[in-house]
């Protein structure tokens, strides 16, 4: 199964079947807006420039294609909640920093 992205927004998932079919699911609209709005943020408007930020990843199947890829674009479509998506059109499509864990000193000193 193959996870595809525009930097590290999730745009579609593609499972190869038992018969040489592939099973391909668009995310949601909301994906595609995102990826949209972030490449305008990112500056990356032009054809050559949009293009060569897309990447996938893969992983193994459990079970059935159809379903493994179904249940992926669901997990995807929970683990990236509107404020996930808007954080990363604001930073260009790619995840935001993590916040430095505070040294134990800061957390008992606030």
């Amino acid at each position: 199964m193959v996870t595809i992205f525009w930097r590290d927004i999730p745009a579609q998932v593609r499972a190869d079947t038992a018969d040489g079919d592939t099973e391909r699911l668009l995310l949601e609209p909301r994906f595609q807006h995102a990826i949209d709005r972030a490449a305008t943020v990112a500056g990356l408007t032009d054809t050559h420039s949009y293009v060569a930020q897309w990447r996938r990843e893969s992983a193994g199947i459990d079970g059935e294609p159809a379903a493994a890829a179904h249940a992926r674009a669901a997990e995807l479509d929970r683990a990236y909640p509107r404020d996930r998506l808007e954080a990363l059109v604001a930073n260009g499509g790619l995840e935001p920093p993590s916040p430095e864990p505070r040294s134990e000193e800061e957390q008992t000193h606030p």
